[in-house]
């Protein structure tokens, strides 16, 4: 299930018993990243305000996961 299969699902409403049980991975997967787009997507907002509001400690969780992620590429491009 892609993650544009999950919004069609939550947009309809449809329920987990409704989907495809055998796939729940590919059901579980697509969930989670819904939610990590959606954190991004708060983590922008909050990065494009200059910081006002505040995050949740979930947000925190991905963005410093994203930071760490983006040093990790930013070294092995620089030894590549």
């Amino acid at each position: 299930m892609q993650v544009t299969e999950a919004d069609i699902a939550e947009r309809y409403g449809w329920t987990f018993d409704e989907l495809d049980e055998q796939d729940s991975d590919r059901v579980y997967e697509a969930f989670a990243l819904q939610n990590i787009r959606d954190s991004i997507s708060r983590i922008k907002h909050w990065v494009g305000s200059q910081g006002q509001g505040s995050l949740s400690n979930e947000d925190m969780v991905i963005m410093k996961a994203c930071i760490d992620a983006d040093e990790e590429l930013r070294k092995e491009l620089n030894n590549a």
